[in-house]
Parts: structure tokens; sequence; C-alpha cells
């Protein structure tokens, strides 16, 4: 249920990406996958990450807004420590520079909680079942309206930018 997903996480909320007023924006399968995830800031660790995965892309250097402290999202259970590499859980930190980078990086969400090790498994089963209907769901306009209030919710300090 897209309500339950919206509201369930952190005690106080303020790290929270969605809301439940989101309920109805998005399909449940969007919402119950960013409902998974908290806000969180780069790292110089992860500044250096972005680094190597750009060179290695070959995409040149990184977007000049990225930066130490720069907002970005995080996976809820592990916080994006709980693998990366060795075929374990991609990493589960995101921080892109814009709404459109946002969307495009939901798949890379799900595969980290495909495999991270501490996503519980009825979180797994939940996200496959919801995906099983996510196209069909589709809304009028489709999900750039919605990514847009998450990213603006991302850039704006925590406990404010809930709505829009």
């Amino acid at each position: 249920d897209g309500a339950a997903a919206a509201g369930a996480g952190a005690a106080d909320g303020r790290d929270l990406l969605v809301a439940p007023d989101d309920v109805g924006r998005c399909t449940d399968h969007t919402l119950y996958l960013l409902a998974q995830y908290r806000r969180d800031v780069m790292t110089e660790d992860d500044l250096d990450a972005a680094r190597v995965q750009s060179k290695r892309a070959k995409k040149g250097p990184i977007d000049p807004v990225l930066k130490v402290g720069y907002a970005g999202l995080s996976c809820g259970f592990c916080r994006g420590r709980g693998g990366g590499g060795g075929g374990g859980a991609p990493s589960g930190r995101h921080f892109p520079p814009t709404a459109r980078a946002l969307q495009a990086s939901a798949a890379k969400m799900h595969g980290h909680l495909a495999r991270c090790p501490r996503c519980p498994p009825a979180v797994r089963r939940a996200l496959e079942w919801t995906r099983g209907y996510h196209r069909p769901q589709g809304l009028p306009g489709g999900p750039g309206p919605f990514y847009a209030r998450v990213f603006d919710r991302l850039r704006a300090p925590a406990g404010e930018g809930r709505g829009r």
C-alpha cells in the first residue's frame, strides 16, 4: 500500500524523501522504492568513487555541483555501505545532480535493494510485487513531475521542502 510505504522510515521523518501526499502522484513501486532511501550527504569517499566511475565510463570530469556535503540519498538499511563490488550489492549511495538523473538512477536503486544484505526479505518481495504492476499503473504526465518534487526535497535543508 502506497500510504504505508510513504509513512515508513525514520522516527522523526526529516530524512524521508516521500510523503503521504505523494500517493497518487507516482506508481506504488516508485513510491515504495524511494521510501527505502534516506537523505544523506556526499563524503570525500563518495566523491572519489564518483571520479573513478566517471573515468572508467570515459565520461570526462564529474558534474561540478558534486562536492563534499552535496545532498543525496542512501539505502535506509545499510546507509549505502552494505556492499559493492565483488558480486555483492552495488552502492546504495546516490548523488544525482538533476531530477532527471534521480529518475534515471531508480533501476540502480532497485538493484541495490535486491542484493543489499541488510534489506529485509519482505521489502524485496514487496518491491518485486509492486514492480509487477508498475507499468499498467502509469500516471498521466509520467513520473517526471514526481521526481522533480523529490529532487526539490533533497535540495532543501532537512525538515523543509515537504510540499510542492
